[in-house]
């Protein structure tokens, strides 16, 4: 990996390694829905749990066994269960897919500027002016740029010494509100 790093440039030379591509989705997709705070998830399952004690306790007084919110809340489970084995397969194959696209571009040449970012790989050529980087995003080993639905992952190993990630993102973001 080369690197170059001036005032007013920086510019990095890398191999994208795959495994970075879920850390990397997901800097992509808390760029573009931050996380809720862990209070609103508590409060939000604890009025969910409450309407099902609710729900119970009202079949109850009609007469009715609570087995049918048990069984219903089982069903759910299954539900959840099988929903997340299919979207584990699906998301595998993406980053299979995904992957060997990132296998055949080779080595990665990059360079940020006040006019933006410029890519260089062995399969395409990319510009971007500061205007088209909606959010700079850290994720597991990596820095996140993204651009409406695509995105552009550095990863962390890539940058040069003296360098760190988070200088780095911080001047992206210097260029990106300039």
């Amino acid at each position: 990996m080369d690197a170059g790093v001036t005032r007013d440039v920086i510019e990095l030379r890398y191999r994208f390694d795959t495994g970075l591509l879920p850390a990397a989705m997901s800097g992509w997709w808390r760029s573009a829905v931050p996380p809720q705070k862990f209070v609103h998830r508590a409060a939000f399952w604890a009025v969910v749990w409450l309407g099902l004690l609710v729900l119970a306790g009202a079949i109850g007084q009609a007469g009715l066994s609570p087995t049918f919110v048990v069984a219903g809340i089982l069903g759910a489970g299954v539900m959840v269960a099988a929903f997340a084995y299919l979207q584990r397969t699906r998301m595998r194959q993406f980053y299979r897919i995904v992957g060997a696209h990132w296998d055949r571009t080779g080595e990665i040449s990059v360079r940020f500027d006040a006019l933006g970012v410029k890519m260089r790989d062995e399969v395409s050529e990319r510009r971007y002016s500061w205007a088209a980087i909606d959010a700079v995003q850290k994720a597991k080993g990596a820095t996140v740029l993204r651009t409406g639905m695509s995105m552009i992952a550095i990863p962390d190993t890539a940058m040069p010494e003296g360098l760190g990630a988070s200088e780095f993102r911080a001047r992206l973001n210097g260029w990106r509100g300039a």
